[in-house]
């Protein structure tokens, strides 16, 4: 998709990974070769990385408990853990009662979709029985 591809070549220095970028730019060649599955894994993948180097090029959000948040960068930083941790991310949001800041500051309704992206993911990494397609993977970017 041409707005994605504009998009990453402007925003190359904004990721700040070549990870976050080869992810995405073997995505869209996927995407462009009609292999949709794939192609959406990678860009869920690129997306993921990169909110978890958000994450840990971040500071603390103000009063979160220190050693939650120790836990919480180690978790990040577990090759096996960091991909749940970084979902769970994406869902914690702000506690008023303590004053707890949510880590990642995303709109309620964004928070919501990372659910939907999550379950597309699962679908094509699983090679489940529905239909996974090009607006799907449209839909993500």
């Amino acid at each position: 998709m041409e707005i994605l591809e504009e998009w990453l070549n402007k925003n190359r220095e904004l990721l700040g990974s070549e990870q976050v970028v080869g992810l995405f730019e073997d995505s869209i060649a996927c995407y462009h070769a009609n292999i949709v599955r794939p192609a959406y894994i990678l860009s869920y993948q690129a997306m993921m990385i990169h909110l978890r180097n958000v994450i840990l090029n971040g500071t603390m959000p103000l009063n979160y408990p220190a050693t939650q948040w120790t836990t919480i960068t180690s978790e990040l930083r577990n090759e096996t853990k960091w991909d749940a941790k970084v979902f769970t991310c994406t869902q914690q949001k702000e506690e008023p009662a303590t004053h707890k800041i949510a880590i990642l500051n995303i709109p309620d309704d964004i928070r919501s979709r990372f659910l939907f992206w999550r379950d597309i993911r699962n679908d094509c990494a699983h090679y489940k029985a529905n239909n996974v397609i090009k607006a799907h993977v449209q839909a993500l970017w």
